[in-house]
């Protein structure tokens, strides 16, 4: 696994982080990996934004559809 260092943090920003760690029970180092995990890995698009953004500009248009639209899928069993 990878080490980071991050130099000239602000005062307000550590002790922003150092609150933030401390109300969710964890160790400043976690909740700043946390955080990076959350902004850098979480936020990527799901499938379907992928593909519209994948076949934009080449003919195929996909409209995103609304989520009152949207049924959930059924499974007999």
């Amino acid at each position: 696994m990878a080490q980071l260092v991050v130099r000239n943090v602000d005062e307000a920003v550590k002790n922003a982080l150092k609150q933030r760690a401390l109300a969710k029970r964890r160790s400043m180092e976690a909740e700043a990996r946390a955080i990076l995990e959350a902004e850098l890995i979480s936020k990527r698009p799901g499938l379907g934004t992928a593909l519209r953004d994948r076949f934009r500009g080449i003919g195929v248009e996909l409209e995103k559809m609304p989520a009152a639209q949207l049924e959930p899928a059924q499974f007999d069993l």
